[in-house]
């Protein structure tokens, strides 16, 4: 993937910027997107949050504020557009010991978060507390069914006497998945690990004792059923079909070599459900994983700020188009 040239900020037309790009400089979905506004001609400024303090500064009176990245100079009241894209924490500009730059990190925090809490809510795709209020899974299961949509059969406990009833009553057809991270740092990086849904044995919650040690969700297993991530920005919905042959219940295994990608017409009445179900977040982005068999769409979960990139490179989704459809009618 080609990456444009990033600072800690980047402007794509000097001062005349309505679209501020909330990132960190290691994000390659914030890259393509960047390029592909450039190459449309829609002007925006790329913050790399994690850079900030040595590329921008904030200058603010009771008459408003600014946020000056390099060569632009930005004021709240004046942006039409916060994309958020996994900003990162701030790396302060200090000489002084920990405890200084800690200090200096969260001053520089505020000050950002200053700055950003002068934009709408409404400007931001998507704001970090809509993400937040969108980001609980049990809550997500739960709301989907109220907006009309199928949703597999489920548990989340940790005692193992409900797990195993749980397994018999779904004829031992179920799966187990993270309920917030699938992901966990060890101390050398070749050590993490990858946590993805996986079918459960019987043996394996015969062996765990009384309990599972933590909240654990369990969902019964949609047989024969294909993964079709559908991405929302706005009004527009863009479905592609995720195909693989070798019986892995996650999609995502083995760098989810193998998979096959097909654009994928959404049924207007789940259509709808998802739109009136994303809505009701205030979320203007939203990745859906479904779950389809045959007819039967049935709904996995919401990502607010998932990934969508590889489904331009490796799908021809063009979902880019949506975003550059939103910022181009800003200015």
């Amino acid at each position: 993937m080609k990456t444009p040239p990033v600072l800690g900020g980047q402007s794509s037309r000097g001062h005349d910027v309505g679209v501020i790009v909330l990132s960190n400089r290691a994000d390659e979905t914030t890259d393509y997107l960047c390029s592909r506004m450039t190459e449309g001609g829609i002007g925006f400024t790329r913050v790399n949050t994690e850079s900030a303090a040595s590329t921008c500064s904030i200058f603010a009176t009771p008459n408003g504020v600014e946020l000056r990245v390099n060569e632009a100079t930005l004021v709240a009241s004046d942006v039409d557009a916060v994309w958020y894209r996994r900003p990162r924490p701030i790396d302060p500009v200090s000489s002084g010991d920990r405890y200084d730059r800690a200090f200096a990190a969260a001053e520089w925090t505020a000050a950002l978060e200053g700055f950003f809490a002068h934009v709408p809510s409404s400007r931001w795709i998507n704001h970090p507390a809509t993400i937040m209020g969108a980001s609980s899974k049990l809550e997500q299961l739960t709301r989907a069914a109220q907006y009309g949509l199928r949703v597999p059969a489920w548990l989340c406990t940790m005692e193992t006497e409900d797990a195993s009833r749980f397994f018999h009553e779904q004829g031992g057809r179920v799966v187990t998945k993270p309920l917030y991270c699938g992901y966990i740092e060890r101390e050398t990086p070749a050590a993490d690990t990858v946590i993805y849904t996986c079918r459960v044995r019987h043996e394996d919650l015969c062996s765990s004792g009384s309990s599972l040690g933590a909240p654990t969700l369990f969902q019964r297993e949609v047989a024969g059923g294909e993964d079709v991530r559908v991405t929302l920005v706005d009004d527009e919905a863009i479905a592609v079909r995720l195909t693989r042959d070798d019986g892995e219940v996650d999609i995502r295994r083995n760098n989810m070599a193998g998979v096959r990608y097909t654009s994928e017409r959404v049924p207007p009445r789940v259509k709808d459900a998802i739109h009136s179900l994303v809505r009701s977040y205030g979320l203007r982005f939203a990745a859906v994983d479904m779950m389809v068999t045959g007819d039967d769409w049935q709904f996995l979960e919401i990502n607010p700020n998932g990934q969508w990139a590889w489904l331009d490179l490796l799908g021809g989704a063009e979902i880019y188009r949506s975003f550059l459809k939103v910022f181009g009618a800003v200015k």
